[in-house]
């Protein structure tokens, strides 16, 4: 199994992506995409951190982790993509990215902590829809 951390300021969205056994999608998604089935999951609070410092420490705002699980239930960092792709897993879910996007753009979000900088408050913290 394998997911995929998208990070939008401060916030995290996680998907993790199955595949059946006999789909070549096991091995890269992108060879039968439409054999994937999708899940939001929350991630452990001690991941949440990790990938938010990495963001943070990159100095991005927004990024895309892709992570695997290993058969004894680990998740594995595989790479961050700091333009990562994440409307197919909008698509796939109806988590609110693409709004959670506009609103860090427009200062209405909280953006990702970076080293030696406070966490600047949004200036209109309302929830995307």
């Amino acid at each position: 199994m394998a997911s995929q951390v998208t990070v939008i300021g401060a916030r995290l969205f996680a998907v993790a992506m199955t595949a059946p056994e006999d789909s070549p999608a096991r091995l890269d998604f992108r060879l039968d995409s439409g054999a994937l089935r999708y899940q939001v999951h929350q991630l452990p609070a001690a991941q949440e951190a990790a990938c938010l410092a990495l963001v943070g420490t990159l100095r991005l705002q927004c990024a895309a982790i892709d992570l695997v699980l290993t058969p004894e239930g680990e998740d594995v960092f595989l790479e961050l993509n700091p333009n990562g792709q994440w409307g197919w897993l909008e698509d796939a879910t109806g988590l609110p990215l693409a709004a959670s996007l506009a609103a860090l753009l427009a200062g209405q979000a909280e953006r990702c902590p970076w080293p030696g900088q406070p966490p600047a408050p949004a200036q209109n913290q309302e929830e995307p829809r």
